[in-house]
């Protein structure tokens, strides 16, 4: 790569370099222009200094932007030559354990058509490594139905008692209903660990799953089903997948586009995903029906809703009396992509009882209401969530009104820790006795200096409160940082 710098600009600079050097590596804003330029209060003469200002600066970026693409390309250079030297010297000398673990690591770190040519790739490097491979059975592991029938009996054969995961879909070409693989998979269903089931048309899938009904799953803890686009009966067939097996023992369950029969007890599940996904069709989901499966958990812990594009609720008929009590659920995710959040967890509100809950988490994911969204939606009614004490708030590519703490704070007086990511509009701080110990701000690009240092000072007066963090909010600068730092001690942490 070559380029051409001004003069000028290199001397620019060296003193920049020059003078962190004098202030012993100190990096602040205030020497990368002159302070003259400031100090001028005649516009006729300030003008010109700034423009003159901005021209040295951008051709100084730019400098630094050449230098960082060379550094970038040297670097490249060097771990392209030196890192397959050092991996292979320093992984030959690991202990068998050590090397058995960067071995499972690098085997979940791949995707599930890949991962296989992953193990057979580090058994074939040396006899030490394949004696170790082969030591290793939880890199033979996962399963799918476009395995021939010889690779699948190696696999099985290599993972000896090691937990199963078994994936089934006829997403890929050409289309496999996966009747052959189970054949062959069901012969080790007692190690079945995790199953997953995602298709275009269930029915297909359905149809192999009930060829070997009534299987005992002991081992089984987590379980995904998934359609590809929303149909109400193709819905309902995925969901009974779940009905027509022994799982005793399923603690994590994910259900995509997808119901679940109410009557089937789930006393083990500590874990539940709904995925409502109306992308591709008219049809809505009626919640009811993907709610009544709730009720046969009794160890529900976490309670996720996804909703995208989900545009209203079908026919609510019976929704008027519902309600539905989840005693020990600690923490609930609210996530909305391409919807309307309040259109859709309005109805819902009041009908889902939560005592216990201690975390919440909302994300709004592409929600742009041309009226804004409005927090407060969600903590409407008097004291919905009466033991919350961490609540979580994600903003991504949406529009939100303005967010007030004060309001928060009211809504949910339990409420100890906050966190705000992302955030493109008006936080107000929070009143006076707020009694929240942590607070953590993340990208919040509205974020000013003097509403963090309003935050930070009401944050202060309450004893109960023990850290602010400010991470990566551009509008607010080092000097303002470094001078709340100074004030605040321990109780802030920043980054840039």
């Amino acid at each position: 790569m070559e380029a051409m710098v001004d003069a000028n600009t290199i001397t620019d600079v060296i003193d920049v370099l020059s003078h962190m050097k004098r202030q012993n590596g100190a990096v602040t804003e205030d020497f990368i222009h002159g302070p003259s330029e400031f100090e001028v209060r005649e516009q006729n003469i300030q003008m010109p200094l700034l423009s003159k200002s901005l021209r040295r600066l951008r051709a100084s970026r730019d400098l630094f932007q050449i230098l960082l693409k060379i550094y970038d390309s040297k670097i490249d250079v060097i771990e392209n030559k030196c890192t397959p030297y050092f991996l292979k010297k320093g992984i030959k000398s690991l202990p068998d354990d050590v090397l058995r673990h960067v071995f499972e690591v690098g085997y979940e770190e791949e995707d599930i058509r890949e991962c296989t040519s992953f193990s057979t790739h580090v058994s074939s490097i040396s006899r030490r490594f394949r004696r170790v491979a082969l030591e290793s059975p939880r890199i033979w592991t996962r399963l799918h139905n476009y395995m021939s029938r010889k690779l699948l009996r190696l696999l099985i054969s290599r993972s000896k008692d090691a937990g199963i995961h078994i994936h089934l879909t006829d997403l890929w070409y050409p289309v496999n209903d996966g009747l052959e693989f189970m054949r062959v998979a069901v012969s080790e269903c007692r190690r079945w660990e995790t199953f997953m089931f995602h298709f275009t048309t269930p029915q297909i899938g359905l149809s192999t799953c009930q060829t070997f009904s009534n299987l005992n799953l002991p081992r089984l803890s987590t379980l995904s089903l998934r359609c590809s686009y929303y149909d109400a009966t193709e819905s309902e067939v995925a969901g009974s997948i779940a009905s027509i097996w022994t799982l005793p023992s399923v603690r994590y369950f994910t259900i995509h586009n997808a119901n679940i029969n109410g009557t089937t007890s789930w006393t083990s599940l500590s874990s539940f995903d709904i995925i409502l996904d109306n992308l591709y069709e008219e049809d809505k989901w009626d919640m009811w029906q993907v709610l009544r499966g709730v009720g046969g958990m009794p160890s529900l812990e976490s309670l996720s809703l996804h909703f995208i594009a989900v545009s209203g609720f079908d026919t609510l008929s019976g929704m008027e009396s519902f309600r539905l009590t989840v005693p020990n659920l600690r923490t609930l995710t609210y996530i909305f992509e391409c919807c309307d959040p309040e259109l859709v967890l309005t109805p819902l509100l009041g009908k889902i009882i939560l005592p216990g809950l201690l975390n919440l988490k909302v994300e709004f994911r592409g929600c742009e209401i041309d009226s804004g969204i409005w927090v407060g939606f969600l903590f409407e009614g008097s004291n919905p969530y009466p033991s919350l004490r961490n609540f979580a708030l994600k903003q991504y590519d949406s529009i939100l009104n303005e967010c007030e703490l004060d309001m928060v704070q009211n809504a949910v007086p339990s409420l100890k820790h906050v966190s705000l990511e992302g955030l493109c509009t008006y936080v107000s701080p929070p009143d006076p006795g707020h009694s929240w110990e942590t607070l953590r701000i993340n990208h919040l690009d509205y974020m000013d200096e003097e509403t963090i240092t309003s935050i930070a000072e009401t944050l202060m007066e309450d004893p109960a409160f023990k850290r602010l963090d400010i991470i990566r909010c551009r509008r607010v600068s080092l000097r303002c940082l470094m001078a709340l730092k100074a004030r605040m001690g321990s109780k802030l942490f920043y980054e840039l």
